[in-house]
């Protein structure tokens, strides 16, 4: 080294951590004996201990210096690209962290690498950009991407950072010296948090109409998959997620799962799901299954980020801006079955039979459930679309004879819960009737199954039957499982009937008698009937009043045909002759007509019920007509002859 001017300059460097003592060891001329070298830092006073030098530890730091905390790299959504990252080369002294002097103004070489934090490992690279120029970070030190960066004059350079991905990372720095700077390794590090713009929620199947109109879909309280899918950032002014990048590394507890009603309006909420936990898969899917409790078209609502009362839901130590995902609408949920109570049938004749064409009493409740036995309360209006038939089978025989049977209305599902009804549930209280094949007497059907069967209305594809079905009117025997399709209501004795007056004969001076009585058909052999005298029967009434109708509509009174002068009489049904209707005891009966005192046949007709009318055919001409019941009455001297003990006539 070689002084002028009594000074002179010098540049040391170290490339290792540690501490070097600068001396003297020999000079021209030389030093005076016996002295010790001084060294001066600046103005200071020269002493030994200046002529030891530090040579400290220099590294990277990311972000602002000036910022309390330092914000390093910053949280952001996956995908969107943090901008103009301060890097800055300084001393590792955590209160200067001052610049390294020999960055300042200078283009250096610096290797970027990746580590997975959370969760430990991945498939996406962390991307970092200086300048116009972008690399793929490595995944480990041995993999490390170089990148220039250019260096101000405070040593510090800028960069831009991406992963699109979800989760924890820690984007690492390494600058390795040659040349004059060999031996020299700067290190740095910073942890960022990625976080998905928001979440997908995706059905396996929708109906954009959300309402009764969708196709039926499930049974209420039947599973069902549908996809929830991490999603990342696009642009601040992105309106759809679901088109975007996945976030495969995105885990998260506690993602809170709701049900809203889109349809029908002013319907009733369905029971709330199981929330589910996040957790990562190769294209940020998480495939899940959940049911929906009741009746109607339905969203359903991913949130990791619930509101009051839930508590906050933090993601890798704070809670983020993730945005809730919401399905198009999911439906038609039908019901799962429907289920029979109350249930009865009242005979029309002394609770014991009903005549065939003889209106008798059905009351039953069908309500709409879902698969865990609840009514399903938006079973209402248009998502209402369930019809209820009656079928018959006599003696477990398999001959179908529901279409025998009218009068069930249609089923009426109430839109409110007042005036005692109940959503949900179809009320039935109605007379049915079975009917007769004309003028072709059949029967007695004495075992008659009658129950009901459900058709959901969704056409060819069913899916809500009659609950515990144990009955099949077309199939011979009993029935099980698979094989029943109606639920029994009750067991009838359905009869054929008809009412039957007889001629009377008496003197002109007294009251006359004349026996009726009611008659079924007790079995039919090659067509032909056999008519018998119903004495079950103690329930079938009659009219006796003066009726001046002389057609077969007429279900009330008497109609005679009084000869020409003939005074007029009055029919009664007790030997008093003061009671005008009757009711039949054990199937027979009696009618008495007032005193005459004058001689002649006096025809007349017993107005009786459609069921107690026949096919007498009494014009000759009009075979498949109902008539009422008809006789004479014959006043004066003939008594019939006195070798004739009894004397009827036969039809």
């Amino acid at each position: 080294m070689t002084f002028t001017g009594g000074s002179a300059q010098i540049q040391l460097s170290r490339t290792t951590l540690g501490s070097v003592t600068m001396d003297v060891t020999g000079s021209t001329p030389g030093a005076k004996p016996f002295s010790q070298t001084l060294c001066r830092v600046g103005t200071s006073t020269p002493t030994t201990q200046n002529c030891t030098l530090t040579y400290a530890d220099s590294g990277f730091v990311f972000g602002d210096l000036t910022a309390s905390p330092n914000n390093g790299i910053p949280d952001e959504f996956s995908n969107k690209p943090s901008q103009n990252i301060l890097v800055n080369a300084v001393k590792k002294d955590e209160i200067t962290k001052q610049c390294i002097a020999g960055f300042a103004n200078e283009q250096k070489s610096v290797a970027f690498w990746s580590s997975y934090t959370s969760p430990n490992s991945g498939t996406k690279k962390v991307k970092v950009k200086s300048g116009a120029t972008e690399i793929d970070a490595g995944l480990n030190l041995a993999g490390a991407v170089p990148l220039n960066l250019s260096f101000n004059a405070q040593g510090q350079a800028t960069i831009d950072v991406n992963y699109a991905d979800a989760g924890q990372m820690t984007l690492n720095a390494r600058y390795t010296g040659s040349g004059d700077e060999a031996g020299l390794i700067m290190d740095g590090a910073d942890t960022f948090v990625r976080y998905p713009k928001g979440l997908c929620v995706l059905p396996e199947t929708t109906c954009s109409a959300g309402d009764a109109s969708c196709p039926a879909f499930k049974k209420a309280g039947e599973s069902f998959t549908f996809n929830v899918k991490a999603m990342a950032w696009e642009s601040d002014s992105d309106g759809d997620l679901c088109d975007n990048l996945s976030t495969p590394n995105y885990a998260h507890q506690n993602i809170d799962l709701s049900l809203s009603l889109v349809a029908p309006s002013g319907g009733s909420d369905a029971a709330d799901i199981a929330d589910y936990n996040h957790t990562t898969s190769s294209d940020g899917t998480n495939s899940l299954t959940r049911a929906v409790s009741e009746v109607g078209v339905f969203t359903i609502t991913a949130e990791p980020n619930p509101s009051s009362p839930k508590p906050p839901n933090p993601y890798l130590g704070m809670v983020r801006p993730i945005e809730p995902g919401t399905s198009e609408p999911i439906g038609r949920f039908v019901p799962a079955y429907f289920e029979l109570s109350g249930q009865s049938i009242m005979p029309a004749c002394s609770n014991s039979f009903s005549y065939m064409e003889q209106p008798f009493s059905l009351m039953m409740a069908l309500s709409a459930k879902n698969s865990a036995d609840e009514i399903t309360k938006n079973y209402f209006g248009g998502f209402a679309k369930g019809t209820a038939g009656l079928v018959a089978e006599n003696n477990l025989n398999g001959i179908d004879l529901g279409a025998r049977l009218s009068g069930l209305s249609a089923l009426s599902w109430p839109t409110s819960n007042t005036g005692g009804n109940s959503r949900g549930t179809a009320v039935v209280n109605d007379n049915i009737q079975f009917s007769r094949l004309g003028n072709l007497p059949d029967g007695p059907y004495q075992l008659l199954d009658i129950g009901v069967i459900m058709d959901d209305g969704e056409g060819t594809t069913h899916y809500s039957f009659i609950k515990d079905p144990d009955m099949n009117a077309a199939s011979a025997g009993s029935c099980s499982g698979a094989g029943c399709d109606a639920k029994k209501i009750s067991i009838q004795d359905l009869r054929y009937g008809r009412m039957v007056l007889e001629n009377g004969y008496g003197p002109e001076s007294e009251s006359l008698r004349l026996p009726l009585r009611t008659e079924y058909v007790s079995a039919v052999t090659a067509g032909v009937p056999t008519w018998t005298v119903n004495t079950d029967d103690s329930c079938s009434v009659y009219n006796t009043l003066t009726s001046l109708d002389t057609s077969e509509i007429a279900t009330t009174g008497l109609n005679m045909t009084l000869p020409l002068g003939f005074p007029t009489i009055n029919a009664y049904s007790n030997i008093g002759l003061t009671l005008q209707s009757g009711v039949v005891a054990s199937g027979v009966d009696q009618l008495y007509f007032s005193v005459p005192n004058a001689s002649g046949e006096v025809p007349f007709k017993q107005h009786v019920e459609p069921w107690l009318k026949w096919y007498w055919n009494y014009d000759g001409n009009n075979p498949n007509g109902l008539y009422d019941p008809r006789a004479s009455a014959f006043f004066g001297t003939y008594r019939g002859h006195d070798k004739v003990i009894y004397w009827r006539e036969v039809n």
